[in-house]
C-alpha cells in the first residue's frame, strides 16, 4: 500500500511539471522522489537488474533436456561401384556393380538429457547471486542521488536566505540614505557622510544583484540533480528553518551490516565461495543420457507413401565425460578462488572499520554543530537587540552615521555567521544520515 502512494505521488508530482503553466510547489522529499523516478542512471541500474534476472533464467533453463528434429536428404546422381570377386555370386570374371538406391533420406528425433554436469547449479546460483549484487548496487545508486539532491536543496535554500538577508541590508541602506540625504539637504550633515551613505547603498544593491545571481544557480543546479528542464517554473518550498527543524530517523541496531558497502562485500564474497565450489567441481565427470528414433528412406524415387522403403532405427546411451588435463588447470583456479575469499575478508574487515569512524565522527561533527547554532542563534539576537536600539538613535540624530555602520556590520557578521553555522547543522545532519545508511 505504501509503495502504491509512493508511486502515485511521484506520478501526480510528474504530471504537475509537465504541464505547469506557472509554479508548482515542491518540497525537499517531493524532490528526492522525483530525482530517483527521473533519473538516467537509475533507469540504467534497473534495467541492470533485469538483465541479470534474464541470466538466471537462461541458467535455468540449460537443466531442461534438448529435444531436436533432424531432417537429410541425400541424392546420388551416379553411385560408386563396388568390384565383386569372381565366384561371389556366381560369376565367372570380377565384376562391378552398383549398390544401395538413389534417395537416402532420414528423418530422426534427438535427445540429450545431462544427468550430471560440474558446476551446472552452481552456475545458477552465481547468477543469482550477481542478481543480488545488481539489485543492491541499485540501492546505493538511489542512496547516492538522495543525498545528492539533499545536499543541493540544502544548498539552495542557503543561497535563498542569504539572497533574501541581502534584500534585507539594501532596503536598510536605501532608508539610511534617504535619511541621510533629506538631511543633507536641510544642511544638517556633511557631504562625507552623504557620499559613504549613497556608496553603501549603491554596493548593497550590487551585492543583492550578485547574491540572487548565486540562488538562482542553486536553483538551476537542483533542477539538474532532478532530473527536470531547467527553466522549468519550480517553487522550492522548504527553507533552512523547515529542514533544521526535520526530526532525525534512529539509527539501525545492526548499522554496519546494513550499510549497503558491507552487503555488497558480502554478496561478492558468497559469489567468491561459489567460483571456488565451481572450481573444484570441475573435477568431477560429466553424464549424459541420449536417445535417437530414426526412419530411413531408401529408394531410386521419391515415392515416399511406399512403406515397404521406410525403416526405423532407434538407440539409448549414456556418456560419461572424464576431465583429464582439466584437473592440472583447476588448481589454479581453486587457489584464485581462495585468495579471492581471503581478499574480500579483509576489505570487510576493513571497510567495518571505516564506517565505525565515519559513524563515530559523525555523531560528534553533529553534536558540534547544533551548539556551535544554538551559540550563533544567541549572537545573532544580541546583534539585533544593538541594532534597534542604534536604529532609534540614529533617526533621532543621538547617533553618528560611521556609528551605525559599525553595528551594521555586526549585526551583518552575525546573520552570516547564524545562517552559516543552520547550512553546517544540515551538512552534518546529511553526514549523520548518511553514516546510518539512510
Amino acid at each position: 500500500m505504501k509503495k502504491l502512494i509512493y508511486i502515485i505521488s511521484v506520478l501526480t508530482l510528474f504530471v504537475k511539471i509537465s504541464n505547469a503553466q506557472d509554479f508548482i510547489e515542491v518540497s525537499m522529499n517531493q524532490a528526492i522522489k522525483l530525482g530517483i523516478k527521473n533519473r538516467n542512471n537509475i533507469k540504467a541500474d534497473s534495467l541492470n537488474v533485469l538483465i541479470y534476472k534474464s541470466i538466471v533464467k537462461e541458467k535455468q533453463k540449460y537443466i531442461l533436456p534438448d529435444l531436436s528434429l533432424k531432417g537429410n536428404l541425400t541424392y546420388y546422381g551416379d553411385r560408386e561401384k563396388t568390384t565383386v570377386p569372381a565366384g561371389l555370386l556366381g560369376n565367372t570374371e570380377p565384376e562391378k556393380i552398383k549398390l544401395g538406391t538413389n534417395n537416402n533420406t532420414c528423418g530422426a528425433l534427438d535427445l540429450n538429457y545431462t544427468l550430471y554436469k560440474p558446476g551446472l547449479y552452481t552456475d545458477i546460483n552465481i547468477a543469482k547471486n550477481n542478481n543480488a549484487l545488481a539489485d543492491e548496487k541499485l540501492n546505493q545508486t538511489k542512496c547516492d542521488i538522495k543525498h545528492e539532491i539533499t545536499k543541493a536543496y540544502y544548498e539552495m535554500a542557503l543561497k535563498k536566505v542569504q539572497y533574501e538577508i541581502m534584500l534585507q541590508e539594501e532596503h536598510r541602506y536605501k532608508s539610511y540614505y534617504e535619511l541621510i540625504k533629506g538631511k543633507f539637504e536641510n544642511g544638517a550633515t556633511l557631504q562625507n557622510d552623504f557620499d559613504q551613505a549613497t556608496l553603501d547603498y549603491k554596493n548593497a544593491s550590487i551585492n543583492t544583484q550578485k547574491s540572487k545571481q548565486l540562488y538562482e544557480l542553486s536553483c538551476i543546479n537542483l533542477k539538474y540533480k532532478m532530473n527536470i528542464p531547467a527553466d522549468t517554473n519550480v517553487e522550492f518550498t522548504d527553507s533552512i528553518e523547515s529542514l533544521k527543524n526535520l526530526n532525525n530517523m534512529p539509527m539501525s541496531k545492526n548499522l554496519i551490516a546494513d550499510r549497503t558497502e558491507i552487503k555488497q562485500l558480502v554478496i561478492e564474497n558468497k559469489g567468491n565461495r561459489l567460483q571456488l565450489m565451481k572450481a573444484k567441481e570441475n573435477y568431477l565427470p560429466t553424464i549424459t543420457f541420449f536417445a535417437n528414433y530414426s526412419q530411413y528412406f531408401q529408394s531410386n524415387y521419391f515415392d515416399y507413401s511406399n512403406s515397404f522403403n521406410w525403416s526405423p532405427v532407434n538407440y539409448v546411451g549414456i556418456q560419461v565425460s572424464i576431465p583429464i588435463m582439466q584437473t592440472i588447470k583447476n588448481h589454479e583456479l581453486v587457489k584464485q578462488s581462495k585468495l579471492k575469499i581471503a581478499q574480500t575478508n579483509e576489505l570487510i574487515s576493513q571497510e567495518t572499520n571505516d564506517i565505525q569512524n565515519e559513524i563515530t565522527s559523525a555523531s560528534i561533527e553533529l553534536q558540534n554543530a547544533e551548539l556551535n547554532e544554538q551559540t550563533s542563534m544567541i549572537n545573532y539576537n544580541l546583534a539585533q537587540s544593538i541594532y534597534d536600539r542604534q536604529k532609534q538613535q540614529f533617526q533621532i540624530g543621538t547617533l553618528q552615521y560611521q556609528d551605525l555602520l559599525n553595528t551594521e556590520k555586526s549585526i551583518h557578521n552575525a546573520q552570516q555567521n547564524y545562517i552559516s553555522s543552520a547550512y553546517d547543522l544540515l551538512l552534518a545532519k546529511l553526514k549523520y544520515e548518511i553514516a546510518g545508511g539512510r
